[in-house]
């Protein structure tokens, strides 16, 4: 009889975790909150947050020297802001070879979350906070963006980094950082390719308000964030009386 009933509960054991495969609740690509334990209740809220608008995020690019991820590959404390409300000193990570933004989970699960529900996110590091903003759909821009200035003309950095094929000994590939600039004027999206264009956006045909700009802008640096900054203030105080 003894042996019966450690056979009757064996093959309950094995039912229930038939059944746990079968629904498809043992897949990571379900709703975590089938499976997995919810934290006390004053963190429910983040929780569901997180559970309802993402989904499990899986590494694919071991093979591939650098990394996806803003700055480097670990976790930074973060500020989410989601539908309105702000989630502060989050665990994340910016990638920004997909444009996404994962948190990680308790620990447990990395979680993708879902770009349509995120307003924006900081990013603290030793260098400071950087800020990014979720612009789909305004002025014709797509994902994040950190906003660097503004003023008359914005100007807003966009964070990106492409897969070289073959860019380690001719074998492996490599994440290499193709960062851009871009201004929106009279609400239309320009990117900064070089000085030319850029004083080009800025001047139009006025050719006199160019000839200005290059005078009080005579070490551009296109590449650099600060320097197109300190011109587009330039042009707000000439241009727009600022």
């Amino acid at each position: 009889m003894a042996r019966f009933y450690v056979i009757l509960i064996c093959l309950t054991a094995f039912s229930a975790v038939f059944a746990f495969e079968k629904d498809g609740l043992g897949s990571p690509s379900k709703n975590l909150n089938q499976f997995v334990m919810l934290p006390p209740v004053q963190d429910t809220m983040i929780i569901n947050q997180i559970i309802y608008n993402g989904k499990v995020w899986i590494g694919l690019y071991y093979g591939v020297y650098g990394t996806e991820f803003f700055i480097d590959n670990e976790w930074k404390k973060g500020d989410i802001t989601m539908n309105g409300r702000v989630f502060p000193a989050m665990e994340i990570k910016y990638d920004t070879y997909n444009d996404n933004l994962l948190v990680n989970y308790l620990g447990k699960r990395v979680i993708i979350l879902n770009s349509e529900m995120v307003e924006g996110f900081s990013v603290y590091t030793t260098g400071g906070v950087t800020r990014f903003t979720n612009m789909a759909g305004i002025h014709g821009m797509s994902g994040y963006y950190e906003l660097l200035y503004d003023g008359g003309i914005k100007l807003y950095k966009k964070y990106k980094k492409r897969r070289a094929q073959f860019a380690i000994e001719a074998r492996y590939d490599e994440f290499q950082p193709v960062n851009s600039l871009w201004i929106v004027k009279d609400n239309e999206l320009f990117m900064i390719t070089n000085r030319r264009n850029l004083f080009s956006l800025l001047g139009g045909n006025d050719k006199s308000f160019i000839k200005d700009l290059k005078k009080s802008s005579k070490r551009l640096d296109v590449d650099s964030a600060a320097s197109v900054k300190s011109l587009l203030e330039v042009y707000d105080r000439n241009h727009n009386g600022k």
